[in-house]
């Protein structure tokens, strides 16, 4: 299973793919039921595995009619970048959602919720606490390095930015919010939840 993209390439170009509705992929070629310790492909070949009945699921090994199934592509020069590949990919499987306050209740025409600085590797999203207590900012470091992440939340009044566990159960690290941002030190390829309260 792949989460997001599968890349290809050779040094000079490259391929990646996006699988939207059949994440299970095989590289090299058909692989199925060759078992392999290390992950060394017999060639530059992504197959997806649009339908897995290899072995025993909750649902009938055929399966008929017709089934839709969405792939994005696009290619790069050089080798991959972990951090343009995951952007495209988020794009992708995550597109924005816009919408329109009827009755206008900000100070200006348009605010923005949030906005990253130092964003390259790291993706960001929000969504409304499970609980109701806040929003919950999921942080995620997409490269292989340490980095830093600035957030800025200063349109909405946010003051309190606490770490919660991926379940949201608060933990007690706190961060601190300095003119409105936080500054995140991010280990490589991190996952790290936040919520933020007024």
């Amino acid at each position: 299973p792949v989460r997001d993209w599968v890349d290809v390439s050779d040094g000079k170009f490259g391929l990646t793919l996006v699988p939207i509705d059949a994440p299970l992929i095989q590289l090299g070629g058909i692989t199925t039921a060759k078992a392999a310790a290390k992950l060394n492909p017999e060639g530059p070949v992504i197959m997806s595995w649009a339908l897995n009945n290899h072995w025993m699921v909750n649902f009938k090994a055929s399966q008929g009619g017709i089934i839709p199934l969405r792939y994005q592509i696009t290619t790069h020069s050089g080798n991959v970048d972990d951090a343009t590949a995951s952007k495209y990919a988020g794009e992708i499987h995550h597109p924005a959602i816009i919408m329109r306050d009827y009755e206008r209740r900000g100070k200006t025409m348009s605010q923005s919720f949030l906005a990253l600085k130092k964003s390259d590797g790291v993706n960001i999203s929000a969504k409304e606490a499970d609980d109701g207590n806040g929003v919950i900012l999921r942080v995620h470091s997409v490269i292989r390095e340490k980095r830093v992440a600035v957030i800025n939340i200063s349109n909405f009044g946010y003051s309190r930015a606490s770490e919660v566990s991926a379940l949201e159960i608060d933990t007690e690290n706190i961060f601190a919010i300095k003119n409105g941002e936080i500054t995140l030190d991010l280990n490589p390829s991190q996952y790290l939840s936040i919520r933020l309260t007024r």
